[in-house]
């Protein structure tokens, strides 16, 4: 299925959690970031459990220390 990950398409598996596509991502850590699908706020506590639909529109934001 194709899915939107920060404006960039991305052809993905079927049947797939955001838990799942951070680990086809490979990020280091998913704690220090923020995710809305298709411009709606996804708890981190649902990630496991909110499946991607073909078309979704993922932004994934990471948070940086600095000062």
């Amino acid at each position: 299925m194709q899915i939107t990950v920060n404006g960039q398409p991305m052809n993905v598996p079927g049947e797939l959690c955001l838990n799942e596509l951070f680990e086809q991502l490979t990020l280091q850590s998913h704690h220090s970031i923020a995710l809305a699908v298709n411009s709606q706020v996804i708890s981190r506590s649902e990630w496991t459990a909110h499946q991607l639909q073909e078309g979704d529109r993922i932004i994934l934001i990471e948070a940086a220390a600095g000062g």
